[in-house]
C-alpha cells in the first residue's frame, strides 16, 4: 500500500463510511466493503505470499493431460504461472467491480480503450 497511497485512502474512506471508526470489520462485512474486498484480492494476487504454493500429495493415481501421477506424488503448484501478472494495482478486481470505468487492462498499465 506504500506504493499506492491513493488506493489506501479510498479503502480507508470506505471503511470509515461503513463503520465510522467505531469498530473493526469482520468476514461478515465483506459484502458491505466491495472496494476493500477487491483491493485485498488484488494485493494477494499481485504479491503472492507463496508463489510456489504449498506442496500437495496425490491421494490416488490420476491422469492429467496425458501425464500419469501416481499415489504419493508430491506436487507444487506455481501460482505465478496460473494467475496473470498485474498490470496496475487493482486493475483486475477493480475493473470487474466497476470501480475503474471506461478502461481495460493492457500490458504496460491501464490504458483507455
Amino acid at each position: 500500500m506504500v506504493l499506492f497511497p491513493e488506493v489506501q485512502k479510498k479503502g480507508q474512506a470506505e471503511l470509515d463510511a461503513v463503520f465510522g471508526g467505531d469498530q473493526l470489520p469482520t468476514w461478515a462485512d465483506r459484502e458491505r466493503l466491495p472496494y476493500v474486498d477487491a483491493v485485498i484480492k488484488e494485493v494477494l494476487r499481485w504479491a503472492v505470499v507463496a508463489p510456489q504454493g504449498l506442496p500437495r500429495c496425490a491421494l490416488e493415481d490420476f491422469e492429467y493431460e496425458g501425464y500419469l501421477f501416481e499415489k504419493g506424488t508430491i506436487m507444487v503448484g506455481n501460482t505465478w504461472c496460473v494467475l496473470p501478472m498485474c498490470y496496475a494495482i487493482g486493475a483486475r478486481w477493480l475493473i470487474t467491480l466497476g470501480f475503474i470505468q471506461g478502461c481495460h487492462s493492457q500490458p504496460g498499465g491501464i490504458q483507455e480503450p
